[in-house]
């Protein structure tokens, strides 16, 4: 792939992290450009390692630093608890959710966005520039298996308790509308793809499934639509939720006990919606953050992660309270997508470090 066409495909996907920086009167006439690229890229595992030592607690003043136990010299292979992915350097980052130490570094991407685990700690990747998406078991460092997305651009992933796979296509390679496309357990082909029409306002950005096997997706231009393919891979046309309140669509995700969180970039707060309700019934407003991505919960549903593009890192948060950054950690590039395996402690116990 040439410079120019990875930085044209980087401009046009990047647009839902750098939209919220635009004013709702600016929306019409904006021109995407690509990003400020770092001078130089991270030569090995234990730069990243050491760079990334200083964690920094963002509560009420004053700051409480924290640093990381030792500095390797060698690859490490644990696997993550939280995965991040960085579109400035082309990587996936793992972290310990106790520590916050970077534990594993995946490489090879050309625009990793979206990323997602299922219940037996695979990790999948959708590498927007790549139109694919790439599944790694876990603490292995090359994929097990790819899912083409021929001619599309894929911007995230979700992955149903039944195994199904949804890639979230914000739209296709000849710039066509998005879509939605459906893979089977262990099929590297879909075999169901769902346009998105003007009930998803043409694109689709984030998506996620309930336990049932529903998909829930956000796209479009400011103002976001929200909508549904009910029983996820067997749905032909998307279900709008009426939900008209999110200005810039983030990331999506269902609770267990069903309710649908959406993040809105511009205002750095998760809505929730009950089912059949198009008004929110609750927010969990990030307080400190700058331009929240995406978000994932942890197990027990009293914490969170978001994937901060404004502060290049990955912040906790308390939910469905929000507030102030119950910690943070440094990412040094863009980060994008977030998401937790399911073996990660849902408490995570981190103690000051000398």
């Amino acid at each position: 792939m040439s410079i120019d066409r990875v930085l044209e495909v980087f401009a046009l996907v990047s647009f839902v992290a750098l939209l919220p920086a635009c004013s709702n009167s600016s929306l019409q006439s904006l021109h995407l450009t690509a990003p400020q690229m770092p001078p130089t890229q991270v030569s090995s595992l234990s730069d990243v390692i050491a760079a990334q030592s200083l964690i920094v607690a963002r509560g009420t003043p004053p700051l409480t630093f924290f640093r990381a136990r030792g500095r390797s010299t060698r690859m490490m292979r644990r696997p993550g608890d939280i995965y991040v992915s960085d579109i400035a350097n082309d990587v996936v980052d793992g972290y310990d959710a106790k520590s916050g130490a970077l534990t594993e570094q995946l490489t090879g991407f050309e625009l990793p966005q979206g990323i997602a685990t299922d219940r037996t700690g695979n990790l999948y990747v959708a590498d927007t520039a790549a139109s694919a998406v790439f599944v790694f078991p876990p603490g292995a460092t090359s994929p097990s298996l790819t899912l083409a997305d021929t001619g599309w651009y894929p911007t995230d992933v979700a992955v149903s308790a039944a195994g199904e796979v949804a890639v979230a296509n914000e739209h296709s390679i000849s710039d066509g509308p998005g879509s939605v496309a459906f893979y089977k357990p262990g099929q590297t082909r879909p075999f169901h793809t769902v346009i998105a029409g003007s009930d998803i306002g043409s694109t689709v950005w984030f998506c996620s499934y309930d336990a049932n096997g529903n998909l829930f997706a956000d796209g479009g231009k400011a103002p976001a639509h929200v909508a549904m393919l009910p029983h996820g891979g067997t749905a032909n046309k998307f279900k709008p939720l009426g939900i008209a309140n999110v200005i810039i669509a983030g990331g999506i995700q269902i609770a267990g006990n069903g309710d649908i969180l959406v993040l809105d970039q511009q205002v750095r707060t998760i809505y929730r919606y009950w089912r059949r309700h198009s008004a929110p019934v609750g927010t969990t407003v990030l307080t400190n953050s700058s331009d929240p991505v995406t978000f994932a919960l942890l197990p027990k549903e009293t914490l969170l992660f978001e994937a901060d593009y404004g502060f290049d890192e990955t912040a906790k948060f308390a939910f469905p309270a929000g507030g102030y950054a119950l910690y943070s950690i440094a990412v040094y590039g863009a980060p994008i997508g977030v998401a937790i395996a399911p073996g990660a402690p849902s408490q995570p116990n981190r103690q000051p470090l000398p």
